[in-house]
């Protein structure tokens, strides 16, 4: 009976710790790309309210019609350069700055620490102006 009685009450611990995540995850994320994917796939310009005509569905033309585009691929192409450039660039450069930071194979390790953050430090001032 006590075994039971401790199944029960782990399963609705363990529910009420995940339930309030999947709650936000389904808000935040899950919801907002459903209705883009089944937005996308209408004739929707804003509405009524923003002078358009009602709602109506259109299928694949959309996507149809930006897989025949030239500029599609340009951009798709030059997305996939920033890409690269960040995975197989930015990231292990920046592994290996804070690795030789971190061991202390560099003399003066806080002048290099701070050069390394002051970019991202003047930008956040400029910003703020």
């Amino acid at each position: 009976m006590k075994k039971n009685y401790a199944k029960a009450e782990e399963r609705r611990a363990y529910w009420l710790l995940v339930l309030p995540a999947v709650l936000v995850y389904w808000v935040v994320m899950a919801f907002p790309t459903i209705f883009s994917l089944v937005l996308s796939m209408t004739n929707y310009n804003g509405g009524r309210i923003f002078g358009g005509t009602g709602i109506k569905f259109v299928g694949l033309t959309h996507y149809i019609r930006m897989f025949q585009d030239q500029y599609f691929w340009i951009s798709l192409k030059n997305n996939f350069y920033i890409m690269a450039v960040s995975v197989f660039g930015q990231i292990p450069l920046g592994f290996t700055f804070a690795y030789v930071i971190h061991r202390g194979l560099v003399k003066q390790r806080d002048f290099f620490q701070t050069m390394l953050y002051l970019p991202s430090v003047c930008l956040c001032v400029i910003k703020k102006q």
